[in-house]
């Protein structure tokens, strides 16, 4: 079988390792499988680890990155797509495996090129989801694998919406999917008598939120240790996309490592509350503490909320103290750890794709609600002459603002959102979209001044023979805390 694996996040490694995990488990079930990787993921050891031929793609600037100075590529949108449409039109695969972010573009075209598709789709904010589910987003996809519980995935998401998402396509809850040990990862840390408190901050890409906390985490462990008497050692698991910094007393490992051995070999876990991190902190049973910190489409808070109850576990603002820190330490550190916690979710997953890939869904009878949703695109000045054909009926709306100085933009959408409203177009149905030539404050000035608007999402395109990274960094960080989709595409 001929399948091709689609993770496309520039921002961390979770959706490289859950592909990956996917992909070594399909492997153990189909025996021919010829399995190729389109990414623009920066983790390029993984993929190596796992030995799986691999293309790829230019990162793109569609959210805030970590630290100034990052190397990236800087393409538009548009390129992503025709790049990874033209690689699947020369695969030609029988099978095509998304994981989470596929823009709608991608994935209203593969079927051209595809047998049938399937999307692993992991839980996240509500406001992403119901986007998702009002784009008719997920009728794409003959199958849609969710890497949580049910139970897990439906907290606080709107029933509608999930009775939507049910009737969209065929879905299938299997639980986390976790990425397996690799023999050529790192797998143990010599401690010399020691034990070990192992940190975990993910892939890196929000390093610059998250790096205080870890450098307190281990002056914490330090003091502790000296508590002790010098029982315990401090080990840090950085991503590609962390920060190289040194500090004294703490080891430092670069992935790809065997996370989870290094996880059963500690005494406890500090952990940010990634998806990845968190699930295989309970399937080794590892004593933990958990500081969530801020993510644009997922809520790291919530999912270690849900584990306040469990035994040795922690969870802890971000602003805690060295002294604070050193005392949960020392507490959590004494109770008995909890029990392993199963999770065959990577193994489900693939027998699901497999009996996909035997009954090829795509051609049954089970009924599909169409898709009707189409985008159309209104000048900000004309939006109150929507055609009625359009204003009732599902749409994307694409409200061109033209090039212009941030403060008259924003009266431009103010005028234009008002009229699509009075339309009856819903807000997030709505996207803005604007020209600007050179300074890079249009795009932070408008999704602050649309932050009380549930708009769909806020682009720019910058006309410019030249781009400053550091001021492109600077709007992106401006635009971190409102709840809108933003991005620049660069021409």
């Amino acid at each position: 079988m001929k399948a091709v694996f689609y993770t496309t996040n520039d921002m961390g490694t979770g959706h490289a390792r859950r592909t990956c995990a996917l992909l070594m488990a399909l492997r153990a079930q189909i025996v021919n499988l010829d399995a190729v990787v389109l990414t623009n993921s920066p983790f390029r050891e993984l993929f190596d680890a796992v030995r799986v031929p691999t293309y790829y793609f230019p990162q793109l600037y569609t959210a805030p990155r970590s630290r100034t100075g990052t190397a990236s590529a800087r393409v538009s949108l548009n390129m992503h797509e025709d790049v990874a449409l033209a690689c699947l039109k020369s695969i030609a695969p029988e099978l095509t495996v998304f994981d989470t972010y596929v823009s709608r573009r991608v994935a209203s075209s593969v079927r051209k090129y595809s047998d049938y598709t399937c999307l692993v789709f992991r839980k996240c904010t509500p406001e992403t989801f119901v986007r998702y589910v009002r784009a008719g987003y997920f009728a794409f996809f003959d199958l849609v694998v969710v890497p949580n519980t049910q139970a897990d995935f439906a907290f606080a998401l709107p029933s509608s919406a999930l009775d939507e998402f049910q009737a969209q396509s065929t879905v299938l809850y299997v639980g986390p999917i976790l990425f397996p040990e690799i023999g050529s990862a790192k797998s143990t840390v010599a401690l010399k008598d020691r034990k070990m408190v192992l940190l975990l901050g993910g892939g890196g890409g929000y390093d610059a939120l998250q790096r205080p906390f870890f450098e307190r985490a281990a002056c914490a462990v330090a003091e502790v240790s000296a508590q002790l008497k010098g029982s315990l050692s401090c080990c840090e698991v950085r991503g590609p996309l962390a920060q190289d910094t040194a500090q004294a007393d703490i080891e430092t490992l670069r992935s790809p490592v065997d996370v989870l051995a290094l996880i059963e070999q500690a005494e406890l876990v500090i952990s940010h509350g990634g998806y990845n991190s968190v699930n295989e902190i309970l399937a080794a049973g590892a004593r933990a503490i958990f500081c969530p910190f801020y993510r644009r489409t997922e809520s790291q808070a919530e999912r270690v909320n849900a584990l306040r109850g469990r035994s040795a576990t922690l969870v802890v603002d971000s602003t805690i103290g060295p002294e604070d820190l050193a005392e949960a330490i020392a507490s959590v550190i004494k109770e008995q750890k909890p029990e392993r916690i199963p999770m065959p979710g990577a193994d489900l997953a693939a027998a699901a794709i497999l009996d996909l890939a035997r009954t090829r869904l795509h051609a049954s009878t089970k009924p599909r609600r169409p898709i009707h949703t189409e985008r159309v695109s209104v000048h900000w000045d004309s939006a109150c002459n929507l055609p009625d054909d359009v204003a009732g009926r599902p749409s994307t709306i694409m409200l061109e603002l033209g090039l212009g100085a941030a403060a008259m933009l924003c009266e431009r959408a103010r005028i234009g959102v008002q009229a699509l409203c009075d339309r009856g177009i819903p807000e997030q149905d709505i996207e803005i979209h604007f020209a600007e030539a050179q300074d890079y404050s249009c795009l932070p000035a408008l999704v602050a001044f649309l932050a009380s608007r549930r708009l769909r999402s806020v682009s720019g395109t910058l006309i410019s023979a030249s781009h400053c990274s550091e001021a492109l960094f600077q709007a992106f960080e401006r635009c971190r805390s409102f709840p809108v989709s933003f991005r620049y595409d660069i021409i």
